[in-house]
């Protein structure tokens, strides 16, 4: 699948090219190992279960988790990587190309999904980052495992090597890093000279916090279970661990109804702050909006009364899952407010 954005080319575009592993040969298949046989005991799938290597590039990792007596797929956008991981990855392996945000699977489709090595917070904007957790949460099955492999924010900074020059055959190639102005993103100039080649293209990736990280995997449909801080199995350390391992489980299937039909969403999930907003729209509200805007407000109840008996009806109509059925008895509890935004009632349960 092609870039959904066909105005500009994206630079990733630039840097996963044919030349990827020449200019970078230190990314093997063998340097993927032990990260590979980490993540298949963290998430210790089943035989038979599908796997999906989301971002696998040349199959680095695909070729020790086709092993694993899985059902694997591989997803890239490159082509040119995934011409190369199929080279030594076994026909068994299904590869695809396709954009991270719109994966060509149904719902529900995989068992467990990873994302190693800095696969995550390539777009420049925040909503499309969060719609790639989304779409993962989408094709995974409830109950199902997530591993998402980010740098560590704080050793990144810290550790920054301000440029580098190195020989790889007869091309000369320079690196330049530094930090945005707002420190939210990493920026790396690759500058790639040799005969009858220059060329060159800026990295720019996202360097999220584990607190952040771990909001949007919750407002994504993520239940986050731990955060190691490399693929020996340490816990993570903000500022000492060199990695964020994170390793969700897939939320029940009330949250992708949800989402995808916000008008049957009359269970409202409080989940905070804009990225709630930017998922569901005004629907939702965090837990803290919500009290900041009733708080000045007294409870009526000959109109709350008059509303109940209003929603009843409509609620019969509509086909809600089973959460909704249960937050709707919550009607009887006097102390469930009900506030109104928008067109649609909310329950909150709050003091």
């Amino acid at each position: 699948m092609d870039r959904q954005d066909t105005e500009h080319e994206y630079w990733f575009e630039k840097a996963f090219v044919a030349d990827y592993l020449e200019v970078y040969p230190a990314r093997t298949v063998e340097s993927a190992r032990n990260e590979a046989l980490a993540a298949l005991k963290w998430l210790s799938p089943a035989p038979g279960q599908k796997l999906l290597d989301l971002c696998c590039g040349a199959g680095r990792h695909s070729f020790w988790l086709q092993e694993s007596q899985c059902q694997l797929y591989g997803v890239d956008l490159s082509k040119d990587l995934l011409t190369e991981a199929r080279r030594h990855l076994s026909e068994d392996v299904s590869l695809s190309r396709a954009d991270m945000r719109d994966l060509p699977f149904e719902q529900d489709f995989f068992d467990h999904v990873m994302m190693f090595f800095t696969s995550f917070g390539y777009f420049a904007g925040d909503e499309e980052n969060r719609r790639v957790l989304a779409e993962v949460a989408r094709v995974c099955s409830p109950g199902g495992l997530f591993l998402l492999d980010l740098p560590d924010r704080a050793t990144t900074i810290e550790q920054l090597i301000p440029s580098s020059e190195r020989r790889v055959g007869d091309r000369t190639i320079r690196e330049e890093r530094s930090m945005t102005a707002d420190k939210m993103r990493v920026e790396k100039t690759v500058t790639i000279t040799g005969p009858g080649e220059n060329r060159n293209y800026t990295e720019s990736v996202r360097l999220f916090s584990r607190e952040e990280i771990e909001t949007l995997l919750q407002a994504s449909g993520w239940e986050s279970k731990f955060c190691y801080g490399d693929w020996d199995g340490n816990g993570h350390e903000d500022g000492i661990s060199p990695r964020m391992i994170f390793v969700s489980s897939r939320v029940g299937g009330e949250f992708m109804t949800m989402k995808k039909s916000p008008q049957n969403a009359l269970d409202l999930r409080l989940r905070g702050g804009a990225v709630a907003e930017d998922l569901f729209g005004k629907l939702a509200l965090g837990s803290e909006d919500v009290a900041r805007d009733v708080g000045d407000h007294h409870s009526d109840p000959e109109t709350r009364e008059r509303l109940i008996q209003a929603l009843r009806p409509l609620w019969a109509t509509l086909d809600l899952p089973e959460s909704s059925r249960l937050a709707q008895e919550r009607l009887n509890d006097p102390e469930c407010r009900i506030i109104v935004t928008g067109q649609q009632p909310a329950l909150w349960g709050g003091p």
